[in-house]
């Protein structure tokens, strides 16, 4: 068993509170993403689950054990860092059986499990190179391999793709899925890449500003957002928000006139000036192949973001209608919270 509980968690640096009570459980087996803006706490977060930070309050257990005051070596435990951290002077393979040979294990062992290790990362051909030349994705390949070998209770890993190109983050994105459904083991991975986050994780806690906001599946996050931030942060493009007054004028149903409506770009048809509940000029475009997204700025002086999946190609300028599906409408009080 390797589910993780965290309870109540406070970390402070002098006289500022970094984690602000945190409390989560990761089931055995779970694959959960940190995600938030940059200062938001999730590395820390991870760090101290880790133990290379000493928490200021709270308990921390894994594997039904307590380890808040363990040191690193002793929680069961493998991190993956951003930067591959590699030894540059020994080959793969010894780069890969280092910490067992630290921990005194017998050389079949450790050749045994070296082994296993490479042919699960297919890396089985570069086991006698240096790092020096291997390329990015081989040595990140490695520096996992390194953290695998160990047979941790639970992987941690911190931004760890981040270095790499588009094409080798989507690559090895799909290998860590994959490694993951191989080891049925439990792994938290920290990421601001929110792709990362909606492809890979059973479960998504999405942080803000020392504490968290939601945990859920990614389908939850992006269909049920508790609150405005949650909301605004999960989707890429962001969701559109409006004020309850525009959305009046346009004939939605709304409340209290302090209530902020809010409706993703793809529930948003667009169609010819006059057509809509909101009538707008086309401003900026984007074209992604399958989806090209608009930036249609209203005749009140608000804009709003509608993701088409046609061939049709509107132009800059050009004038159209908009009319939001009502069944997709996301309601938030003043203070941000969820009401329907």
């Amino acid at each position: 068993m390797s589910a993780i509980s965290i309870r109540s968690l406070h970390k402070t640096y002098g006289n500022v509170e970094v984690l602000k009570g945190i409390d989560l459980d990761v089931a055995d087996g779970e694959f959960v993403v940190f995600v938030g803006r940059s200062g938001c706490g999730k590395s820390t977060l991870l760090r101290c689950i880790a133990g290379l930070e000493t928490i200021s309050d709270g308990s921390i257990s894994i594997g039904g054990a307590e380890v808040t005051r363990l040191p690193p070596s002793k929680r069961g435990i493998a991190m993956v860092f951003q930067s591959y951290a590699l030894y540059p002077h020994l080959t793969v393979r010894d780069n890969l059986g280092f910490s067992l040979g630290l921990a005194r294990q017998p050389k079949p062992q450790i050749a045994q499990r070296v082994a296993r290790v490479a042919e699960i990362l297919r890396i089985e051909d570069l086991l006698d190179r240096r790092p020096v030349q291997l390329s990015g994705g081989q040595r990140q390949r490695v520096a996992i391999g390194r953290a695998i070998v160990r047979e941790p209770e639970a992987f941690l890993f911190d931004e760890p793709l981040s270095n790499l190109d588009a094409d080798l983050r989507v690559q090895m994105r799909h290998e860590l899925m994959q490694l993951h459904e191989e080891l049925s083991a439990t792994m938290i991975y920290v990421t601001h890449d929110q792709v990362e986050a909606m492809t890979m994780a059973d479960k998504i806690v999405v942080l803000n500003a020392g504490r968290i906001e939601q945990v859920g599946t990614p389908l939850e996050l992006y269909s049920k957002p508790r609150n405005l931030f949650v909301a605004t942060f999960i989707g890429s493009p962001r969701m559109n928000v409006m004020s309850a007054a525009a959305a009046r004028q346009a004939g939605l149903a709304v409340g209290d006139a302090a209530e902020r409506i809010g409706i993703r770009p793809e529930h948003i048809a667009i169609g010819h000036a006059g057509s809509g509940q909101f009538n707008g000029t086309v401003g900026l475009t984007e074209h992604l192949g399958a989806d090209s997204y608009y930036f249609v700025e209203l005749d009140d002086g608000s804009r709003l973001n509608v993701r088409r999946s046609d061939d049709v190609m509107l132009s800059r300028g050009e004038r159209v209608g908009l009319t939001p599906n009502p069944g997709y409408l996301h309601q938030f009080s003043a203070d941000g919270a969820r009401l329907d």
